[in-house]
């Protein structure tokens, strides 16, 4: 190192001081509250007035409950010690006495001075713990008696989807629109306009949830109630050779006689009269696998009649479209002919030539 050069110090890390807000510490709102039940101990044995020193005392902690300033909540605190102490110090003096008399006359100008700053401030302010409890309780009461949402039902005596194609009568506009087939989560549908109708959306919704519900109980009684069956019925299988050893045993005990009645019993009851455990739940899983495969089969034949039905609808549809073409020509002709047979000219009608050439090749 040379001379003259500076060892350098090792850098110095700073000090993170963690901020406190007063009224959310709780060990600042148990020390506010210790005190308050100090102070309030001490009224039952003090010459004061009770109520009015009761009194003074909630206004006063009431008002100190929102300071914030650091300063300001260390004063409130030393003048309630401080208060404490001077209670105390109370009890051995008589009730006329100069001291006594004084502090009346103090704790008075304190209630005053309390009144005038709740007149002064907002309306806001002033309301009291009781007041905004009512107000939650009337707001809830009045959440509570909305009306329910109106039950989604089909329309009275409408058409069913499954129903179309539909006459050109029974459709509003007199133009027919051909639905699409959609896959909706792994449900067909057809959406034949848009937005989507409330009624198809909760339908939607009610199959998913069904199909979600199969599949969690399907992977329950897969991973968790087979396991607990095959225990079920190891433990089974361990008690009915219990019971056949302790068969054994009683037959070589009475030399050859029977059993007493309750040995017998509780071999029937292991095994035999109970059925399987791991039998029952392999036939729950059938079921639900069952339930889901059919669903599926349902599915798929609801998709092929859907299909039929856009292919209806899309040959009705162009054979629509063919005949309002067929017959704006007609109109167009129409309107043409006149004009010519008003000016004297001689209209010749050359589409019933081409019909009868066109069917004789």
């Amino acid at each position: 190192m040379p001379l003259g050069s500076r060892i350098p110090k090792p850098p110095l890390h700073k000090r993170t001081v963690r901020k406190v807000i007063p009224h959310k510490s709780g060990v600042h709102r148990l020390a506010c509250l210790t005190l308050y039940k100090l102070l309030l101990r001490q009224i039952p044995s003090s010459p004061l007035p009770h109520t009015l020193l009761h009194t003074v005392l909630r206004t006063e902690f009431r008002h100190d409950a929102r300071l914030r300033i650091h300063a300001d909540i260390r004063q409130s605190l030393t003048t309630g010690y401080n208060a404490l102490s001077l209670l105390h110090s109370l009890h051995n003096l008589p009730a006329g006495s100069e001291t006594i008399s004084s502090l009346n006359e103090h704790l008075l100008f304190l209630l005053q001075q309390q009144q005038q700053q709740q007149q002064s401030l907002p309306l806001s302010a002033k309301a009291s713990a009781k007041v905004r409890a009512k107000a939650k309780a009337a707001e809830e009461e009045a959440a509570s008696q909305k009306p329910p949402p109106p039950r989604l039902t089909t329309y009275p005596g409408g058409n069913k989807i499954l129903d179309r194609p539909f006459p050109l009568s029974a459709l509003s506009g007199g133009r027919r629109h051909v639905p699409q087939l959609i896959n909706a989560s792994g449900f067909p549908m057809l959406r034949v306009k848009k937005p989507q109708p409330p009624l198809i959306g909760k339908m939607i919704r009610d199959k998913i949830a069904q199909r979600q519900r199969r599949h969690l109980l399907l992977a329950e009684l897969e991973e968790e109630s087979l396991s607990w069956a095959m225990d079920e019925d190891a433990w089974d299988e361990m008690m009915r050779e219990l019971v056949e050893k302790e068969q054994q045993q009683q037959h070589k005990r009475y030399g050859g006689g029977n059993m007493d009645g309750h040995a017998v019993a509780a071999i029937g009851d292991v095994g035999v009269g109970g059925g399987s455990y791991v039998r029952t739940v392999r036939e729950r899983i059938q079921d639900v696998k069952l339930a889901l495969t059919a669903e599926l089969v349902k599915q798929a034949e609801l998709a092929k009649r859907f299909w039929e039905i856009v292919l209806e609808e899309q040959a009705l549809a162009d054979k629509e479209r063919e005949e309002r073409r067929r017959a704006k020509l007609d109109a167009w002709l129409a309107k043409v002919r006149m004009g010519m047979e008003g000016r004297g000219l001689v209209w010749e009608d050359r589409s019933a030539a081409t019909t009868s050439t066109t069917t004789a090749r």
